[in-house]
Parts: structure tokens; C-alpha cells; sequence
């Protein structure tokens, strides 16, 4: 049971910042609970079903009207361009979790770090430039925007590389403000995630297990709790220094896993 507490925990935490819960989920899991690697991976994918459960609760309004502008064909931008990220990350996501026992998490990490210097990077210019633009909502995103995040999506499938920090990445790339690309980027994770966590659950019997069950329960717990911590303080932070404090912390996560990896 503690080793469900304390994974669930994690994941409930780490799942929305810009390092891989994944990935450290699958390193403290091989280190200190004596799982194989292809084992650590998934209890680190089943354990997003606590998670994504979360957003929904929490952003059940939201895709409630959502789904009744998709349903009944009146879509706009962001319901729109909701599904074709959707179907990005899935056609993306499900090959690479198809051969997880063929990667490695200092595939993803490698990835982390050169996201992190380009945000770095980019924040500086930002901060010097005077010229920022925060002024794009969710519904201006683009089809050009869905592939790009749809894409970056699908790709953290890979051990290593965060979801959140690479769709954030993206989206405060793209010119949306910093609220709403955390907003987004926690509402994309639901689908896939939900779908990811429900595939590796059945087939390793995740659900039945004690670690499974407690680890998924505690996820859920703490990920409503970081949900609306990290909403409140992206609102009292400038931009420049936003995408500068994501930009650090995907590139000390990065280094992080592939040191201890």
C-alpha cells in the first residue's frame, strides 16, 4: 500500500509540471520497489488514470459544452481544433506505446533537455525584447497549433519526456497566454491519457493490484489539488519569466533522469 501512496503521489505532483511523472515514476519503481522496466512503465501509464480524473472533475463544465458543440455540429475553433489534437497524439502515442519495452527514458530526457534550453533561451529574448505577446485565447488556435501540440503529445509517450512541459512549451511558443496553455494542456490529457492508463491497466491487471488501486486513488487526490495551485500562480507570474521557470525546470528534469536512468 505505501508504495501506491507514494506513486500516486508523484504522479499527482509531477503529471503537471515540466518533468516526465512517467519517467520518474519508472526510475523510483525499478530503484526502490524492484520492478522490471517494462513493468515500472506501466503502473507509471496506469497511474495517469488518477490524474486525468482529476481534470475532469475539475474542468467538467468545460467539456461538457465541448462536447455538445461537437455533437451537435456547432463547433468553433477550440472545440475543433480540441479533437484534431486529440487524434494527433493518438496516432502518434499508440505506436510508440505499442513498443514501450524497446525504448529508454534517456530517449525522452535527451528530448527535455534541448526543449528546456530553447525555452530558456526564449525567455531571455523575451525579457530584453519588450515586444511580448500574450494575447492569444484558446480561441485562436490554429490547425497549424493542433499539429504542433498534437504531435509534441503523442511524442511524450516516449519515458522521459513530459506531456505537460512539451504542450506548454508549444502553446507559450505560439503566443497563448501562460493560463490557458496550462488550462489546455491539463484538459488534452484527459482522452489520451485516460485512454493510455485504461490499455496498460487491463493488461498487466494494474486495477486488481493494491499498488494499482491505492496508487491511482492517491493520484486523483493530489492531481485536484496541483490542478488549481498551478492555475492560481501561472496567473501571478509574468510571461518572460514563466516560459523562463518551465524552461529551467524541463531542463533540470531532464539532466535529472538522465543521470539517475
Amino acid at each position: 500500500m505505501l508504495e501506491g501512496i507514494i506513486s500516486g503521489i508523484i504522479q499527482g505532483i509531477f503529471e503537471w509540471l515540466p518533468v516526465s511523472s512517467q519517467g520518474v515514476i519508472t526510475i523510483v519503481s525499478e530503484l526502490f520497489m524492484d520492478y522490471e522496466f517494462e513493468s515500472a512503465i506501466a503502473l507509471g501509464i496506469w497511474l495517469h488514470s488518477g490524474t486525468s480524473l482529476a481534470a475532469l472533475i475539475i474542468f467538467r463544465e468545460d467539456l461538457k459544452v465541448l462536447l455538445l458543440q461537437l455533437k451537435n455540429s456547432n463547433t468553433n475553433n477550440f472545440s475543433r481544433n480540441y479533437a484534431y489534437t486529440t487524434f494527433i497524439s493518438a496516432i502518434i502515442g499508440v505506436p510508440i506505446l505499442l513498443f514501450l519495452g524497446e525504448i529508454n527514458i534517456q530517449s525522452g530526457s535527451a528530448v527535455m533537455v534541448l526543449i528546456g534550453l530553447a525555452m530558456t533561451s526564449t525567455s531571455i529574448f523575451l525579457k530584453f525584447s519588450r515586444v511580448i505577446k500574450d494575447e492569444r485565447s484558446l480561441a485562436d488556435i490554429s490547425i497549424k497549433d493542433s499539429i504542433l501540440i498534437g504531435t509534441m503529445q503523442g511524442l511524450s509517450a516516449i519515458p522521459g519526456l513530459s506531456r505537460s512541459g512539451v504542450t506548454v512549451a508549444v502553446m507559450l511558443g505560439r503566443g497563448l497566454g501562460r493560463k490557458d496553455a496550462l488550462r489546455f494542456s491539463f484538459m488534452l490529457s484527459i482522452p489520451v491519457s485516460l485512454g493510455a492508463a485504461l490499455v496498460a491497466g487491463i493488461r498487466y491487471g494494474l486495477p486488481q493490484s493494491t499498488v494499482g488501486a491505492v496508487g491511482a486513488f492517491t493520484a486523483l487526490l493530489v492531481g485536484l489539488v496541483s490542478i488549481k495551485a498551478l492555475l492560481v500562480l501561472s496567473g501571478k507570474i509574468n510571461f518572460s519569466l514563466f516560459m523562463g521557470i518551465a524552461g529551467i525546470a524541463i531542463l533540470l528534469g531532464g539532466l535529472f533522469q538522465i543521470m539517475v536512468s
